[in-house]
């Protein structure tokens, strides 16, 4: 008994040594965008073991850091894809934009999807063989799809998860929070928390309260690595933000922008979602002639941290997609 206990023992602490070892294996570094800020990017090369000279995209929602996606990067990496990905300008390791780093702030939109084309342009394009394809979660299927409407020859195809196309913006009725934050943005107020955030607070993160995942182990693992990382840890919007987001999210939702997209596009969307306005996923990839929509019924917002079950589901379908995008 005691021979096979260590044996178990073992086999998880090596496996736990392989998974650790493929993200250690990245290459993090900064680049300087139009402004002068600075943005933090990081790289990985699939395994050559099955190697399919595809580059994987990855691109974050809003709060979020490069290691908080370490178990799904790593994923991607054993099934041989090239993995990319940056911090968005105002969180995780890159420059901040007010003296208080815990307000997650932007002017406009147009200066991510500006920060996206110089990490594209410089950053991806020119190491990347075979096929550049987008995974992109919330705020980054927002941008992804703003950004292939204006670059259609860049991209190969897009997987856009949860994408944020509008937001839940209860108690307050949708049109009047609409009204409300471009008032106060207005008279000077863009700088200061929307409605009901502030600084991150560790006491709020718990499980029970949490709009993400259904999985406790995987909530536990993303507060532990916030803990870990606490200077990339982000608080709430500003109105600022805010305003600059219900902008951006009127063009995805416009027909005569987003109906020019002829690249290849996974919609998906999850069923429990509490966080963006699903709603509008159907209609949009309905205007889109490449567009496939599937809804995970039982998903919460982030389906790439989800259950097993889910994200087994969703690892499949990209696989599905990858290979359709192969073959075009």
């Amino acid at each position: 008994m005691k021979k096979v206990w260590i044996f178990c023992v073992a086999v998880v602490w090596s496996q736990g040594l392989v998974a650790a070892s493929l993200f250690s294996k990245g290459h993090f570094w900064h680049f300087v965008n139009s402004h002068g800020h600075e943005l933090r990017a990081a790289s990985w090369a699939g395994s050559s073991d099955n190697n399919r000279d595809t580059t994987i995209v990855l691109l974050q929602g809003r709060a979020s850091f490069i290691e908080k996606h370490q178990e799904l990067i790593e994923d991607l990496v054993k099934r041989g894809y090239h993995v990319k990905t940056l911090d968005w300008l105002g969180q995780g390791g890159s420059s901040r934009l007010l003296s208080n780093p815990h307000k997650g702030h932007i002017d406009s939109f147009d200066q991510y999807l500006s920060d996206l084309h110089i990490f594209i342009t410089d950053h991806v394009m020119p190491k990347a063989p075979g096929k550049i394809i987008f995974l992109a979660s919330s705020m980054g299927g927002h941008l992804a799809l703003r950004y292939i409407k204006e670059h259609p020859d860049l991209l190969d195809g897009a997987v856009v998860v949860s994408p944020m196309l509008d937001v839940v913006t209860s108690p307050y009725p949708r049109g009047l929070a609409g009204l409300l934050v471009g008032l106060i943005s207005s008279m000077g107020g863009e700088k200061s928390y929307a409605f009901g955030y502030g600084d991150f607070s560790f006491k709020k993160e718990t499980f029970e309260n949490n709009k993400n995942t259904q999985s406790p182990e995987r909530h536990a693992r993303k507060v532990k690595i916030m803990k870990e990382n606490p200077y990339h840890i982000l608080g709430g919007p500003t109105f600022g933000w805010v305003h600059a987001a219900f902008e951006s999210m009127e063009k995805t939702r416009d027909p005569s922008y987003i109906g020019s997209i002829k690249s290849p596009i996974l919609l998906l969307t999850a069923g429990q979602d509490k966080v963006v306005r699903t709603e509008y996923d159907q209609i949009v990839c309905a205007t889109l002639p490449k567009c496939v929509h599937k809804v995970y019924k039982n998903a919460y917002h982030n389906i790439l941290n989800e259950i097993d079950q889910v994200r087994n589901a969703f690892l499949g379908d990209l696989e599905d997609f990858v290979h359709l995008v192969i073959e075009e």
